[in-house]
């Protein structure tokens, strides 16, 4: 299999691509943010390959008409400028006229000379992200800039082997979004059923139990308000880590708390000794305390995590015995909003205390409204959790193979694809 080599900037200049910048701060202001409207990425939108639209900016359409020059098409690379250097994502069908925000970099190379979805695998490639923020300048906060894309070394085959790389990676990626698709869709399952029994109080027999007034709110008989501190049998923040490669005890970090949900990928090996009540149980629920951005994040530990603690920015809570894990865990959940305006400290060094998190409200339905509440989310909460760790293996699979693939150490001349495909 023969490769062509040249750099992006060579690329983008033979096919008339653009590699841009974002808008500046000076077109785009904080004040032209709207609740509904086009979507703006920025950094913190770009995600494991994808975009992310928690949380995502959007503006007026007639903004969008006036950074027009900022707008994607499908098969753009949108990159972050700052931070997480050499993270990148791959604009879609979904994301097409979206616009490129602030802080981001954008790749617009056609597909004449290479596929956009080659040159997303390609440019996932940890050699390819260690040389980008090697050339990232800025000594406290690394910058990407048009000059460094441009100089990126691109080393790529014919179109048709191309294409035939991409089929066989993709078909990963399609399992794994597949995946979180149905991920989604049970957990918001689960949430719906909380929010209706929980919130608008219509659980099984409610219509035979009266409302009262409690503290100027209105809950059904037999509930009561209570924190999170009163029905906790743990409440503490973790160790502060002696982080060690070489060992097997797992420190969950801020990095591993996101969309409610906990991602083991981003955990440490350490060697500090643990007391045995940090140790991390099933059930657990997990906030991080520290930080902006980040503060108030929250998931709960809904499987069995051995030798394994958290770090000094993370607070655990331990459901008591008098309380289902399943109804805590979702309604501590459903806080992080609340959780993540509550702490208190100068910028960038926000803390939420443990006593803020312990005498948080929450109301406690009797035992029997809880523990049906757990049967019918436990099940829906088990399977997104297969789902996540079916996800995790396809990811570690589609990395071994794709710089292997990349790189022509496995052939693709025999694999057969679409007819249509191969002739584009």
């Amino acid at each position: 299999m023969n490769f062509a080599e040249e750099t992006l900037g060579e690329i983008c200049d033979r096919v008339g691509g653009v590699i841009r910048t974002g808008p500046f701060g000076s077109q785009l202001h904080a004040s032209d943010y709207v609740p509904d409207g086009i979507p703006v990425i920025m950094p913190k939108n770009i995600v494991g390959g994808r975009v992310s639209t928690e949380d995502i900016a959007r503006v007026r359409t007639e903004d969008a008409l006036r950074l027009s020059q900022h707008a994607l098409c499908r098969g753009d690379i949108v990159y972050g400028r700052r931070g997480d250097i050499g993270r990148h994502a791959l604009i879609t069908r979904r994301e097409e006229d979206w616009l490129c925000g602030t802080g981001c970099l954008r790749v617009s190379l056609g597909d004449q000379v290479i596929y956009p979805e080659y040159l997303h695998y390609y440019l996932e490639q940890q050699p390819v992200i260690a040389w980008i923020a090697n050339q990232a300048v800025g000594a406290t906060m690394p910058n990407l800039n048009t000059e460094i894309l441009r100089s990126v070394p691109v080393r790529y085959p014919h179109r048709v082997h191309q294409r035939r790389i991409v089929s066989i990676l993709s078909a990963y990626d399609d399992l794994i979004e597949n995946n979180l698709r149905r991920i989604a869709i049970l957990e918001e399952m689960a949430r719906a059923i909380y929010r209706e029994w929980f919130v608008e109080f219509r659980y099984p027999g409610h219509a035979s139990v009266g409302i009262r007034e409690l503290g100027g709110a209105a809950i059904p008989g037999g509930w009561r308000q209570g924190t999170i501190g009163e029905i906790s049998s743990y409440l503490n923040r973790g160790v502060s880590p002696k982080y060690d490669d070489s060992s097997q005890n797992t420190v969950i970090n801020q990095r591993c708390i996101r969309h409610g949900r906990l991602n083991m990928a981003f955990a440490r090996t350490h060697s500090t000794k643990v007391p045995a009540d940090k140790y991390v149980r099933f059930g657990d629920i997990l906030i991080n305390s520290t930080g902006e951005g980040t503060l108030g994040r929250a998931t709960q530990v809904y499987t069995t995590v051995p030798d394994c603690t958290v770090d000094s920015h993370v607070t655990m809570v331990r459901p008591g015995e008098g309380v289902n894990l399943d109804y805590l865990g979702l309604s501590v959940i459903g806080m992080q909003s609340r959780l993540s305006v509550s702490g208190v400290g100068s910028t960038g060094q926000t803390e939420l205390g443990r006593d803020v998190i312990a005498n948080m409200p929450v109301l406690i339905p009797p035992r029997m409204v809880q523990d049906k509440f757990s049967q019918l989310v436990a099940p829906m909460r088990r399977q997104a959790i297969t789902l996540d760790e079916m996800n995790i293996i396809l990811t570690r699979t589609r990395d071994l193979l794709l710089p292997r693939l990349i790189s022509g150490e496995l052939d693709v001349s025999n694999i057969t694809i679409d007819a249509e495909e191969d002739n584009l």
